[in-house]
C-alpha cells in the first residue's frame, strides 16, 4: 500500500493543504513555512496519539481533519480491509480531532470514505 494523496485542514499553521504523493516526495520551502507541520500531521494520522493541546488547532472552533488516500493495496491488504471501507484498489481514511471547550479536551474520530460518503 502506498500513500496517493494527503489533505490537511486546521493543523498548526496549515489552514487547508492538499498534495499528491509520487514515488519520491521532497518538501522544500523557506524556514517557518509549514514543512514540519506536514510531517507532524502525517505522524499524528499514522500514530495513536492526539494533538497535544488547543494550540495544535489553527482555529480551535474548527476540527483538525487529516485525510489520506492509499493506493496499490496488496492482495493481503484487500483481504484484511472490509469491502465497505475500500474502493477496489484504494482506501481513503479520515481522522478528525475536535476541541471540546466545555471539558477542555480533544475528541477523536476516524472514518473511511467510499463513493464520497463517510462510513
Amino acid at each position: 500500500m502506498k500513500i496517493k494523496s494527503v489533505k490537511i485542514k486546521n493543523y498548526h499553521s496549515i489552514v487547508d493543504c492538499e498534495f499528491e504523493f509520487s514515488d519520491l516526495l521532497a518538501l522544500v520551502g523557506e524556514n517557518n513555512s509549514g514543512k514540519s507541520n506536514i510531517i507532524y500531521a502525517l505522524r499524528l494520522f499514522l500514530g495513536k496519539g492526539k494533538p497535544r493541546d488547543i494550540y495544535s488547532f489553527n482555529n480551535p472552533s474548527k476540527p483538525i481533519e487529516i485525510i489520506i488516500e492509499f493506493k496499490e493495496l496488496t492482495a493481503y491488504e484487500k483481504k484484511q480491509i472490509l469491502e465497505k471501507h475500500r474502493n477496489d484498489d484504494k482506501l481513503i481514511l479520515k481522522k478528525t480531532y475536535k476541541y471540546n471547550p466545555e471539558e477542555n479536551k480533544i475528541e477523536f474520530s476516524m472514518t473511511s470514505i467510499k463513493g464520497g460518503e463517510e462510513t
